[in-house]
């Protein structure tokens, strides 16, 4: 069932309160559209960031909807309306990032996003789902520190199994901008922004693989040249975002 009336119930609260409430009553029946529904809706309420404060208790509202959706990316035999789609794991990906949320308490949804959101051809994601995507990952490498030894071992995993999740948001972060390249004037200047954003966020040196790109050049510099014709369109921030991510990836 596409649990349709889940949703406008999510769309209509107006407080945390009221989506834990939801949550608390009938998350059990959320499928992967609930869930990421339920998530950006906490994402873009005021209170929203105080979402954290729930996440600590693993018997809270806001875990369990987290561990739904982690459930839903995992799902091996996944039904017609579970199946992840590109705007699903986007959606789940950037409200992670912008609740700031810490990998102790979003770490196992991220990186079932991410390995959902990679096993999907890359052409599937519309600019706007790609370019979010990237961005997210960019900001929660950023806000959670995923390579420091002190974050994996909150979520319990070892430096190997820490470094191995790092390279697997590398390559899907290379793979997305891949895909962007081919498709670079279908993007706005805000996804410019996010791209570079994100990309650097992720933390790639100056010769950071390209998977399936020629000549051993770059992404930093496939990246850059793409992005060479099309600055005069970015406002003045988003320049300056653009930049300070050029130059963080060393171009």
């Amino acid at each position: 069932m596409l649990n349709v009336e889940l949703n406008v119930q999510i769309s209509k609260c107006r407080t945390i309160e009221e989506v834990i409430c939801l949550v608390g009553q009938r998350g059990s029946e959320f499928n992967v559209v609930n869930c990421v529904t339920a998530l950006q809706r906490v994402a873009k309420l005021p209170d929203g960031v105080a979402s954290y404060d729930f996440v600590n208790d693993d018997r809270s509202p806001i875990a369990s909807l987290l561990a739904r959706t982690t459930a839903c990316f995992s799902s091996v035999n996944p039904s017609k309306y579970d199946k992840p789609q590109p705007r699903h794991v986007a959606g789940a990906l950037w409200a992670c990032a912008k609740l700031q949320f810490p990998m102790e308490a979003c770490g196992h949804t991220v990186r079932a996003a991410v390995v959902a959101g990679a096993a999907l051809n890359p052409a599937w994601y519309k600019p706007q789902e790609l370019s979010m995507v990237v961005w997210a990952l960019g900001k929660l490498t950023i806000i959670n520190s995923c390579v420091s030894t002190s974050a994996r071992n909150k979520i319990g995993h070892s430096s190997n199994e820490g470094a191995d999740e790092v390279l697997a948001i590398q390559r899907f972060v290379a793979t997305l901008n891949l895909s962007a390249m081919k498709r670079i004037g279908d993007f706005d200047s805000q996804g410019l922004a996010n791209l570079v954003q994100g990309t650097a966020g992720v933390g790639f040196p100056h010769d950071a693989f390209c998977p399936g790109g020629g000549g051993g050049a770059g992404l930093a510099q496939k990246l850059a040249g793409c992005l060479s014709g099309r600055m005069a369109a970015l406002s003045s921030q988003e320049l300056a975002n653009v930049l300070a991510g050029l130059a963080k990836l060393e171009v």
